[in-house]
């Protein structure tokens, strides 16, 4: 019996190196579709280390799609970067993430997430996340003793730092405005995982540890409102549980005080939202007063195709000689016509099609924004800090 054709050594003829061309079309389209899985897996069958690795987050993002049936060829894909990247800690925690499932979802996790979150918080040791990561696969595992440790050194660590995907440069030069998560490509279990850790402390009564961890999440964790109000909202819950369970009157006494920064933040985000969609508004206008020029523009110089343009004017036909218009600034109606039909495909362009200059505005809308957004959330964590020290 003779083995099947191979086809795919064609197909990376004519569609290039499939990394690069599945990065930019992951990078172009802000989403990870299957024909982008497609050129990742061919690229991972040369085992080189990113593109295995950057296989394995981005089929963690088609999860639950068309695009992946079996959850162990997505935890054998993740365990091959592994072995090509021993000690890249973010190729560590895709491998736990991957064995791990959705924390709380099922009873159980595997030994391989333990040891590999162990592993990333082994060469990773200033960065609470995969502490935190490798508390909650001991709480999942009953094993409460190993994941106090794990909290001890989240709480020791000096940053608090979400691991970013393979893709991070070229995601973040792409769309910078989004941003943490969407360097990730993998947002929801990570999230996840650091519920369930922090879940499972409030189900123990350590609530002062958990405000501790919220406090470092918001303070050194990224200057974004996402972050911010992720711990935000872990310090609400945190609070809610000291005033339900023990009546504490300093956290009935933040608790609506987090809930105006908790609405301060949103209140922000809906404005730096509103800005750049004026913004792209606004290039939609000016491409559409473009084009609404050309067309007019169009008309006149078909109506006018049989004679010279400008007509004449009588008030300039008055004037001296030297003051009047010479016969060779006259343009042919056709002329006219076809400037304004250059100038309405050109002002369409701007906007329908991807080109240099709406690119370069769309950054520097995005750079400023991103900018005013730091400052705003570094107020918020100012003012955040100030209300739970009493706490702590």
């Amino acid at each position: 019996m003779t083995a099947p054709i191979n086809l795919e050594p064609v197909l990376d003829f004519f569609s290039g190196d499939p990394f690069d061309a599945a990065v930019a079309r992951i990078t172009r389209r802000l989403t990870v579709d299957a024909a982008a899985l497609r050129l990742l897996r061919r690229a991972a069958s040369r085992r080189e280390a990113r593109a295995t690795a950057t296989y394995a987050w981005a089929i963690g993002a088609r999860t639950g799609s068309e695009a992946l049936n079996s959850p162990v060829a997505m935890a054998d894909i993740a365990a091959e970067a592994a072995d090509l990247a021993p000690d890249d800690p973010a190729v560590q925690v895709c491998l736990g993430l991957a064995h791990a499932g959705a924390f709380g979802g099922r009873r159980a996790t595997p030994l391989t997430a333990r040891r590999a979150f162990h592993q990333a918080a082994r060469l990773n040791p200033d960065n609470a996340v995969p502490h935190l990561f490798s508390a909650a696969a001991r709480f999942g595992t009953n094993d409460e003793a190993g994941a106090n440790k794990a909290v001890a050194a989240a709480l020791a660590a000096t940053a608090f730092t979400p691991y970013r995907s393979p893709l991070a440069a070229e995601l973040l030069a792409e769309a910078p405005w989004l941003g943490w998560p969407l360097v990730q490509l993998w947002p929801e279990r990570a999230d996840g995982a650091i519920r369930f850790a922090t879940d499972s402390l409030l189900h123990i009564r350590r609530r002062l540890d958990v405000l501790r961890l919220a406090r470092g999440m918001v303070a050194s964790g990224p200057a974004r409102s996402g972050n911010v109000m992720h711990g935000l909202g872990l310090t609400g819950r945190t609070l809610a549980a000291m005033v339900r369970a023990d009546n504490d009157p300093l956290a009935a006494k933040a608790q609506p005080q987090i809930a105006a920064l908790a609405a301060r933040v949103v209140e922000e985000q809906r404005g730096l939202a509103k800005r750049f969609e004026d913004a792209a508004g606004g290039l939609l206008k000016a491409a559409g007063g473009g084009a609404g020029a050309g067309v007019v523009t169009s008309l006149l110089g078909l109506v006018r195709s049989r004679r010279r343009w400008p007509p004449p004017i009588p008030l300039v036909s008055a004037l001296p000689g030297s003051l009047a218009l010479p016969g060779s600034l006259a343009l042919p109606g056709r002329t006219i016509g076809l400037a304004g039909t250059l100038m309405t495909l050109g002002s369409a362009g701007l906007a329908l099609v991807e080109n240099g200059a709406a690119r370069a505005r769309r950054r520097a809308v995005e750079a400023e924004l991103l900018a005013d957004e730091e400052a705003a959330m570094a107020q918020v964590v100012e003012a955040y800090q100030s209300i739970i020290a009493p706490l702590l």
